[in-house]
C-alpha cells in the first residue's frame, strides 16, 4: 500500500461535490448547459403560445416580458438554487436515516488499484477504471471513477494524512486526464 486516507465526510462536502459536479465537472456542463437551454425554450415557448392565443397586445407583451424575467433569473440563478436544493434534500435524507454517502471511510492507494471501505461495503477498483482528476483549490479532489461518482478527497484532510505533493504526483501518474479548478 501506498497511502492510506480516513475521511470524514460532512454535508458540506458532499454538497459541494455535487454542487461542483453539476455546474463545473465536464460531466454536469454539459447536462446543466442543456437543462439551461430546454428551461429557455419552455419559457420562449409559453410566451409564443400566449401571443398566439391573445394576440399582441399590451397584456401579451408584459406576459412575455415577465416569463423572460423569471427564465432569464432560473438559468443565471440555477447554481444557487441548485446548491440551496441538494441542502433541503439532505436534510430530508438525514431524517430518514438514508444518507447517500458514507461519512467515514478509508482510503487505500495501491500502484494498481484503489480500495474504499466503509462500514457497509468494499470497493476495490482498479486504476485504468478511474477517468479523471478533478482538483478544485483550497477545496477537494474528486477522483472519478465513472460519469456520475467519484471519491470525495477534502484537501485539509489529505494535507493531514499525507505529503500533499508526493500524493498528487502519485495521482497525477495514475489518472488519465487530470482537471484543475480555481474555487
Amino acid at each position: 500500500m501506498r497511502y492510506e486516507l480516513q475521511i470524514h465526510m460532512t454535508d458540506e462536502d458532499f454538497a459541494a461535490f455535487n454542487v461542483f459536479h453539476t455546474t463545473r465537472s465536464v460531466y454536469g456542463k454539459q447536462m446543466t448547459r442543456r437543462l439551461k437551454l430546454l428551461v429557455g425554450g419552455m419559457f420562449a415557448l409559453a410566451a409564443a403560445m400566449y401571443f398566439l392565443l391573445k394576440g399582441i397586445n399590451e397584456e401579451s407583451v408584459l406576459y412575455a416580458v415577465l416569463l423572460a424575467v423569471v427564465g432569464g433569473l432560473f438559468i443565471w440563478r440555477y447554481d444557487k438554487v441548485f446548491g440551496k436544493a441538494m441542502a433541503k434534500t439532505l436534510k430530508r435524507m438525514k431524517k430518514t436515516g438514508k444518507m447517500p454517502y458514507s461519512p467515514d471511510t478509508r482510503i487505500e492507494f495501491y500502484d494498481d488499484r484503489v480500495v474504499e471501505i466503509t462500514n457497509e461495503h468494499r470497493t476495490e477498483l482498479y486504476w485504468p477504471t478511474v477517468e479523471r482528476l478533478c482538483l478544485v483549490k483550497g477545496q477537494a479532489w474528486y477522483l472519478y471513477l465513472n460519469n456520475s461518482s467519484a471519491m470525495v478527497l477534502p484537501v485539509e484532510q489529505i494535507k493531514a494524512q499525507t505529503d500533499i505533493g508526493e500524493f498528487y504526483r502519485f495521482l497525477e501518474g495514475k489518472c488519465p486526464v487530470v482537471d484543475r479548478f480555481e474555487k
